[in-house]
């Protein structure tokens, strides 16, 4: 999907992932308590040269499952390598320090987030965007990934 134009992929895999209970349970929870997804932003030249931003398209129809709204307070402003061709925790959030910025905290003041991005592996993009959420406010973050990419073999449970 991410790498070889497959973008319509995007559309199955949410909906194989809203069949999981424990992402149904979040996403309607949250809708419950007036909240709202986000999806990580990518770099705008990164978005022009794949012509998408697959986490936008996983939020947008996960968003329409359940009627929840889909917001973008944040922006990607500085070019950052790729995550994916950097292997320690440390290099992955230093390449990230001041990687995006918040430019509309009166989306998320006082409201229940839940981040969306397609593959987690260190964490450190979820934190990152998180971090930079931190001065809106927002009720709670929580977040939901397509996939987990476990190099280490560390067994991650699914919630």
């Amino acid at each position: 999907m991410k790498y070889h134009q497959r973008w319509q992929l995007a559309e199955l895999l949410a909906d194989r992932l809203f069949d999981q209970p424990a992402v149904r349970r979040l996403l309607e929870q949250t809708k419950q308590r007036d909240g709202a997804l986000i999806a990580v932003p990518l770099h705008p030249w990164r978005r022009f040269w794949r012509g998408y931003n697959q986490a936008q398209l996983l939020a947008k129809r996960l968003g329409g499952h359940c009627a929840l709204p889909t917001v973008q307070p944040l922006v990607r402003c500085r070019w950052t390598p790729t995550q994916a061709f950097l292997h320690s925790r440390a290099r992955r959030t230093a390449n990230l320090r001041d990687a995006f910025a918040l430019i509309h905290p009166q989306q998320v003041h006082q409201r229940h987030l839940v981040l969306v991005d397609d593959v987690v592996t260190s964490g450190a993009t979820l934190r990152a965007t998180a971090r930079t959420l931190l001065p809106a406010r927002p009720a709670s973050i929580s977040a939901i990934v397509l996939a987990v990419a476990d190099p280490r073999h560390r067994n991650f449970q699914r919630v």
